[in-house]
């Protein structure tokens, strides 16, 4: 097909909206070389177009220019995020111009298909692509919460030809106002221009979870649905955003101030039992230091303290949350810097003996009282130990002595054993009784 036989209008490669809609027939250049066109064979429905990001459902059949063999075809409609590059070039640009219902044909150069290596044997290098595409439908809206509930949901009233999106800690300024609010609601957002910092909760956290999914110049309608189906709209624009300093950017004094003030506010939130905020802060705040191997003694002496105290706020925040494996590689890391450290060792035995890795367990608690022989949880958390093997061993005598009746029908008990079979003579005469562990926030955080 000549080019003089498609309008010249090329404003969609230029991100102008001002295309016009395709009417059946109609023939659009999409890109200034021509390398990607259009042409409606269905007109279709209303005015609007699916925006950059947005997830779009197209149904095809693709096929050679030269000869006009059909490669391929959809069977059901398939789903891309439209503009991420998850699909041809042509693709990217050719759906963005479509109607719902609309179906068109799409003729891609190669340098906007499959280069020029083409997908052989069926696509030949350099090869023009023809697909006739329907547009289906597409999604406007996405959920924006970690756990992918739908408890939050974006849905896009303005996009962004930005990319940016702010991190955890971003210094973001922002429009808010609350839209609708369910009858319970204590508060209506009003903010214009305002300065939000991620992880601070000056808003909602929802809102700071969808903030992180917008770029810069965005504007969008979240609804955050919560308990009993009560939802809460927000409008929500994103101005522009400062991310958190760097730790590459700063002196050893900054970096030690800025791991100081995470870990500060790291137990601010633990004591509020905001155990993920304190886990985030802790985290954060390691980020801030390390110890170089080319770094002098004296750096390194300065650096332990936070690093230590950051390792081991941060394994009891994990605790708390029964996130074992992590709190033993957390105090394992304190560990390696001070093989001494009661709060590591204390911490990484309450997890080893959660993960009934008893053994381990004991020989933490063994080194802490071997130090300090009054340590009063140590003491405690060993009694609850051995009261907890000795019931694990009765149960285990118990099973071997009615195996070996079963089997030889005789009264003589067995031994029982094995690589976790462990004594229990008591170090104390009074029993203690095996309740729940010593909840963590009961231990001490540094302060």
């Amino acid at each position: 097909m000549d080019n003089d036989r498609y309008s010249d209008d090329t404003s969609v490669a230029s991100g102008d909206d001002f295309l016009p809609d395709a009417e059946v027939g109609m023939k659009q250049n999409l890109t200034e070389d021509g390398g990607v066109k259009k042409e409606c064979v269905v007109a279709g429905e209303g005015t609007q177009r699916p925006p950059k990001g947005s997830t779009v459902r197209v149904s095809y059949v693709g096929s050679l220019e030269d000869g006009g063999m059909e490669f391929d075809r959809s069977e059901e409609p398939i789903e891309f995020e439209l503009g991420a590059g998850t699909v041809i070039k042509g693709w990217d640009i050719g759906v963005a111009t479509m109607r719902r219902g609309e179906t068109s044909i799409l003729t891609c150069a190669h340098e906007y298909a499959y280069g020029e290596a083409g997908r052989p044997p069926v696509i030949p290098s350099k090869a023009t692509l023809k697909f006739e595409v329907e547009l289906v439908s597409w999604i406007e809206t996405k959920d924006v919460s970690e756990a992918k509930d739908g408890s939050i949901v974006k849905r896009i009233l303005k996009m962004s030809d930005k990319w940016d999106r702010p991190a955890y800690e971003a210094a973001c300024t922002v429009s808010i106002a609350t839209v609708s609010a369910h009858d319970d609601a204590t508060e209506k957002l009003q903010m214009d221009n305002a300065v939000v910092t991620l992880g601070d909760e000056l808003v909602p956290w929802q809102l700071e979870q969808a903030l992180e999914s917008m770029a810069v110049g965005e504007e969008g309608e979240v609804t955050v649905t919560e308990g009993e189906g009560k939802q809460t709209v927000y409008k929500v624009t994103l101005h522009k955003f400062e991310p958190a300093r760097s730790r590459w950017n700063l002196n050893l004094a900054d970096q030690l101030a800025e791991a100081e003030k995470r870990k500060v506010q790291g137990n601010m939130w633990y004591k509020k039992q905001r155990l993920q905020n304190a886990v985030k802060k802790y985290e954060k705040g390691l980020e801030y230091i390390s110890e170089e191997h080319d770094a002098s003694e004296e750096d390194k002496k300065a650096v332990r303290p936070v690093h230590i105290a950051l390792l081991t706020n941060l394994a009891a925040a994990q605790l708390f949350q029964k996130d074992y494996a992590a709190v033993v590689t957390r105090c394992t890391e304190a560990l390696n810097i001070e093989s001494s450290n009661a709060k590591a060792l204390l911490r990484r035995a309450k997890a080893h003996t959660a993960l009934d890795s008893w053994s381990a367990a004991r020989i933490d608690l063994e080194k802490i009282l071997e130090n300090n022989a009054g340590d009063k949880e140590a003491i405690a958390e060993m009694a609850k130990l051995k009261q907890k093997m000795k019931a694990q061993n009765a149960k285990e005598k118990h099973l071997y002595a009615a195996m070996f009746a079963k089997s030889s029908g005789g009264d003589r008990e067995p031994q029982t054993g094995g690589s976790d079979h462990v004594s229990t003579e008591a170090d104390t005469k009074t029993p203690v009784k095996d309740s729940t562990d010593i909840p963590p926030t009961n231990e001490s955080t540094e302060a």
